[in-house]
Parts: structure tokens; C-alpha cells; sequence
């Protein structure tokens, strides 16, 4: 054998814990799987304390549902999630700067879907905008989040977690979030996916799901039935279906 293969033969059956790096393979990562990466061995603890500050019990998500990034001054700059194709990179920064938005998006966002949360065992499932939000959700709620308003999901992304369940949709009450719940409400009637009803959840103009954790007024806001808005199946107005 060559040197190398040699090399690798040994080590591999020495140290068996080491995992032996193909350089060659290792070269051919693009710079998003490098970041990502490098993104997935960081450690979680300015994360864990971002997200507790938010009402989130971390103790309490699933495993690898966030990650933590560095700044070029090896500084904790952003707590990160990634969606469920691996292709898009969404960073939250624990410390806004002057003029910069609190999260921006790298990579892929049309069909970006975080699945995390999502639990089968639930016959209701929540749409938020927002990793954020669909955190606050878990795990009394099962729940699946877009990144953006204007984060457009095919039939094919969403469809296997809203058949055949009660879906709530929980967008932002601003003009991008009430633009987005349309378009997702359609849609959910033009795929002709069964599910069981579409709801829209009524959130004020100045608080999303976030801030009622964090006000403590989540649990009490989702359990009143006033809070949402039928949207399918509609009944006619005065019909004995309606006051059933």
C-alpha cells in the first residue's frame, strides 16, 4: 500500500475515535457547507442565555434545534437555526447594531421550512414567522416556521405536515404577515391538501407569540377561542353548522 493509505489504516484502528479527515473530499465543500459546518461545532452558551432572556426553556427543545455563531473578532455574534433542507443559514443577533436588522438569511430561503418543532403525535399544527416564535410554541404546541414574510413554501415542503390536521395560521399581524397569510391560505386551498380546518390566529398589531411568552400571557391567549378566526371550512352566517 502507499504511505498514506497506510497511515490511514492505522490511525483508524489505533484511535478509532478519531475520525480521519479526507482532505481531498474536505476541499470540495462549497463555502456554505464550511460555514455550516463550522456553524454546527460551535458551543451553545451565549445561544442557551439569548434564548432563555426570551422566555424559551432551552432544557426543553430538541436536540440541534439552534446553533451559535462568531464574528470575524471571535466575539458570539448571532444565535443561528437551520432549515430543514440544509440550505439556508438564519442568524438572530443577540446585540443590534445601528441600522442593521435583528436576523438576516444566507443561502436558500424559498421553501426554507424550520421542522423542528413539529410533532406528529399533535392534531393541530401552528405556521409562525419566525424560529423565534415557533420556539415559544414547543413543546405544549407542535408547530413548523417559515423565516421570513416573504418566504414563499411549495405544496411539496409543507404538505406532509398539515395533512390531515387542524392548522393555525400564526403569521405577524403587520402588512407583511397578513400579505403572507393570505397567500399561504390559498395556496392550502389550491393544493387541495386535506386538511381538517385553517384557523388564523388573531395576534394584535404590536405583540407576536414571543412577546406573549415572554408577558406571560401565551397560555391564557391561545386557550380562548376568541383568538382565532376561522377560515376553513366557512359556514354560512346565521347556519345551524356556524352555532354548533
Amino acid at each position: 500500500l502507499e504511505m498514506p493509505e497506510v497511515i490511514k489504516y492505522l490511525i483508524s484502528n489505533l484511535f478509532p475515535e478519531y475520525q480521519y479527515k479526507d482532505h481531498n473530499k474536505v476541499n470540495l465543500r462549497s463555502p456554505f457547507e464550511k460555514q455550516l459546518y463550522a456553524i454546527k461545532s460551535n458551543p451553545t452558551d451565549q445561544a442557551i442565555k439569548y434564548l432563555e432572556g426570551r422566555g424559551i426553556n432551552c432544557d426543553k427543545l430538541p436536540p440541534n434545534a439552534f446553533y451559535q455563531n462568531f464574528s470575524l473578532d471571535k466575539k458570539v455574534d448571532s444565535v443561528v437555526f437551520i432549515d430543514s433542507s440544509k440550505t439556508l443559514i438564519n442568524k438572530r443577533f443577540i446585540e443590534l447594531k445601528h441600522g442593521r436588522e435583528n436576523y438576516c438569511n444566507k443561502g436558500i430561503l424559498e421553501n426554507a421550512l424550520y421542522t423542528k418543532c413539529f410533532l406528529d403525535t399533535k392534531d393541530t399544527v401552528f405556521i409562525t414567522e419566525g424560529v423565534i416564535n415557533t420556539l415559544s410554541l414547543f413543546p405544549t404546541y407542535s408547530s413548523v416556521a417559515i423565516f421570513s414574510a416573504s418566504n414563499r413554501i411549495s405544496k411539496a415542503a409543507i404538505e406532509n405536515y398539515i395533512q390531515d390536521k387542524k392548522v393555525v395560521i400564526a403569521l405577524d399581524n403587520d402588512k407583511g404577515g397578513n400579505e403572507a397569510a393570505e397567500v399561504l391560505f390559498q395556496n392550502i386551498l389550491d393544493w387541495d391538501i386535506s386538511v381538517i380546518s385553517v384557523h388564523r390566529l388573531k395576534l394584535t398589531e404590536k405583540k407576536d407569540i414571543n412577546d406573549l411568552l415572554v408577558d406571560g400571557e401565551l397560555s391564557s391567549f391561545l386557550k380562548s377561542k376568541e383568538n382565532y378566526k376561522q377560515l376553513y371550512p366557512q359556514y354560512i352566517s346565521d347556519s345551524k353548522s356556524e352555532r354548533e
